[in-house]
């Protein structure tokens, strides 16, 4: 609360510059900044806080490597159309994490209770925990082991425990450093925020965006720090099973699901085993964190309210720069209303979801089977409708951010003196 006020008072002031501004401190390269080195240090900030910190599920496994004889064009097109599948796999998770980071936030708790849930389950780490709710062990016939009564099966528990964390952390694409790179980077950008805060100096609205990214997504790494980031391929394990034990990759694809179950999953309903049977298919979906049938322990409404008041933050940190400088009243009116909207919908949408499970629970003792479906159905039509504005609203305010960039106060080029900080820098 603290930074969002002293950014609205910097926002609201951004015509009183200090003395330092008022100067032509600008004529010196050393003590101004230009504006690719704005825009340069706010995309990096932003990529290392949803690329970076996104942890997608294992994929489908890549078809099998050409042959000896295969061609070059049929090794060329095996490379690149692996390349391309694996980064679609996480661009995916990231676009989620620039539209709507509370719903990412709610993924990543959920799969972090079904980790735990895994690890005191099972005796097992939390990394290990994480590689189940990922999709990261198979049985010998490339099925993801997810759910408990796959993994109590004979031989597969034991199979697991004897996969080393460190077995795990080579499949990972990232570890402690990298991401330890990234939290510094935004930990400097953030930095660099607050001491032009101090100084009085105006933040540009790419720059307030920027700061909202790096906020919400803080989260992210505290929640999915065990999981392994960007494995590629599933580890087999347990014995050998009945049948044909080859994998037949050719002409499996993933089947298609309904936009609406892709949304409520989306909004932190599970798979059913009509929905998603793991022991029929070949990888675990984007979204997937633990069975129907495997109750996740008490704290998935809390993940859920968290989730929901972290796009909250993510709004009010947009309206804490309510009184800056905009090129235009048009765009001025535009952040103004789309900054509301996005800190106000995800609590309407928190309220109508947690009062329909409410509704839930009374149609069920008081046996009112299909009596309340009128008022659930407009529950569910206002989600929805909700989520839409949602979703225009969050689009409308990142094509702000970057239009406003064509008129700025000079104020905004001028560079922190971090020599009031740093004696003799």
């Amino acid at each position: 609360m603290l930074l969002l006020s002293a950014l609205a008072r910097v926002s609201g002031a951004s015509h009183f510059l200090s003395d330092r501004a008022d100067s032509n401190a600008c004529d010196n390269i050393h003590n101004c900044r230009l504006p690719f080195d704005i825009i340069w240090g706010c995309l990096t900030t932003i990529f290392a806080c949803t690329w970076v910190s996104v942890h997608p599920n294992v994929p489908p496994r890549r078809a099998p490597r050409p042959a000896d004889g295969a061609s070059s064009r049929e090794r060329i097109w095996w490379s690149v159309y692996g390349y391309l599948s694996s980064f679609w796999h996480r661009f995916k998770l990231m676009l989620v994490a620039v539209i709507a980071p509370e719903l990412m936030f709610g993924f990543a708790g959920r799969q972090f209770l079904a980790a735990r849930m895994f690890s005191k389950e099972l005796d097992v780490s939390l990394t290990h925990g994480f590689f189940m709710s990922m999709g990261g062990f198979t049985d010998q016939r490339g099925h993801p082991l997810v759910r408990l009564v796959q993994i109590y099966r004979p031989g597969n528990l034991d199979a697991i425990r004897s996969v080393s964390e460190e077995t795990i952390a080579d499949k990972s694409k990232g570890d402690a450093f990298s991401k330890g790179v990234a939290f510094c980077q935004t930990w400097w950008f953030v930095t660099q925020c607050i001491a032009r805060t101090a100084q009085r100096l105006p933040l540009t609205g790419l720059e307030v965006a920027t700061l909202a990214f790096a906020v919400v997504n803080a989260s992210l790494w505290l929640l999915w720090w065990h999981k392994p980031l960007d494995v590629q391929e599933p580890i087999a394990v347990g014995p050998p099973l009945d049948g044909p034990l080859a994998i037949n990759l050719a002409h499996w694809q993933p089947p298609m699901r309904d936009w609406r179950t892709r949304l409520l999953v989306l909004l932190g309903a599970s798979y059913d085993t009509e929905e998603y049977d793991p022991d029929v298919e070949k990888a675990v979906p984007t979204f997937w964190y633990a069975s129907q049938s495997d109750e996740l322990p008490d704290g998935s409404i809390k993940v859920m309210a968290g989730g929901f008041l972290v796009g909250s933050v993510f709004g009010a940190i947009h309206c804490a720069a309510w009184a800056a400088y905009f090129p235009s009243l048009a765009e001025q009116a535009l952040w103004r209303s789309t900054s509301v909207l996005v800190a106000t919908l995800p609590l309407l949408i928190m309220g109508i979801m947690f009062a329909g499970s409410a509704l839930s629970d009374i149609e069920h003792t008081r046996r009112l089977d299909g009596k309340l479906e009128a008022v659930k159905a407009a529950g569910m039509f206002i989600v929805l409708a909700a989520s839409a504005v949602y979703f225009v609203a969050r689009m409308a305010l990142l094509a702000v951010t970057f239009t406003t960039l064509r008129e700025l106060p000079r104020g905004v080029f001028v560079d922190v003196d971090w020599s009031r900080y740093i004696p003799h820098l």
